[in-house]
């Protein structure tokens, strides 16, 4: 069977099933819906949306931002070398200030290793005490 493109397929005239036709019986038809719009709802609902899809915005927004500056840091300017000497530089003052052995033989041998400022204190202590001389000398 073909379909002429010309021909439609219902008649005009005709309903296509039982639903389209009403009888008396059935009473008044009921109020078609949305007839009376209520602006202010709509005008609530329109803000109430846009206020959502801004705020939304400006959340993406402020993450890409974010995630953005914090890539370039690790990226561009290389701050993953950088935290890893600042990791070092801080057990490095950690271990010049405080008192210790420097390795297990020092330790044998009674030699303590004291706070770097502690040290500077006494050298410089030793050359005025010297007069300019080695501190060798006044030790001897």
């Amino acid at each position: 069977m073909t379909h002429d493109p010309h021909k439609p397929t219902v008649a005009l005239d005709d309903q296509p099933d039982s639903w389209h036709m009403h009888t008396s019986e059935e009473g008044m038809p009921q109020e078609e819906h949305g007839s009376q719009a209520r602006p202010f709802a709509l005008i609530g609902a329109f803000v109430g949306s846009f206020a959502f899809v801004a705020g939304v915005i400006v959340a993406c927004i402020a993450y890409f931002q974010n995630y953005t500056t914090t890539l370039r840091a690790e990226r561009i300017e290389n701050t993953r070398l950088a935290d890893d000497y600042h990791a070092y530089k801080a057990g490095a003052e950690k271990h010049l200030a405080a008192f210790g052995w420097a390795n297990p033989e020092a330790a044998a041998a009674g030699k303590v290793s004291t706070p770097l400022d502690q040290a500077m204190q006494r050298v410089i202590q030793q050359y005025h005490g010297n007069q300019g001389g080695s501190p060798r000398a006044e030790a001897r």
